[in-house]
């Protein structure tokens, strides 16, 4: 219970009575019994009761890899075509506004 002093002092004054509490005040007799047992008997029991994983039949898996690799590649190129589109617009965007400004009429006399 010591330790929530400094941490509740490095709080600012007002963040304070949003983390103020006291776990010295908990009933945990009352808790554990009444509410830690309960949920652990209705929520957790229930699932360790199952069978295990292991014990189910596996699935049907192709491991040949063709379909797999196939839809890889194909995503892979059509990645590449949105990547290069993106680039090439973001480049002819970039560079027009460049040449606009560099082919501007100099107001520079001499």
């Amino acid at each position: 219970m010591r330790e929530r002093a400094p941490a509740l002092a490095a709080l600012p004054p007002e963040e304070r009575p949003l983390f103020d509490f006291a776990p010295e005040s908990i009933d945990w007799w009352d808790y554990w019994i009444n509410v830690h047992i309960p949920a652990l008997r209705r929520w957790c029991y229930p699932l360790m009761d199952r069978p295990p994983l292991e014990s189910r039949e596996p699935r049907a898996l192709d491991w040949s890899g063709e379909a797999a690799r196939g839809a890889a590649l194909s995503k892979a190129a059509d990645a590449d075509r949105l990547f290069m589109a993106i680039f090439v617009n973001r480049l002819d965007r970039y560079l027009g506004s460049y040449l606009a400004r560099d082919s501007s009429p100099s107001t520079a006399t001499s």
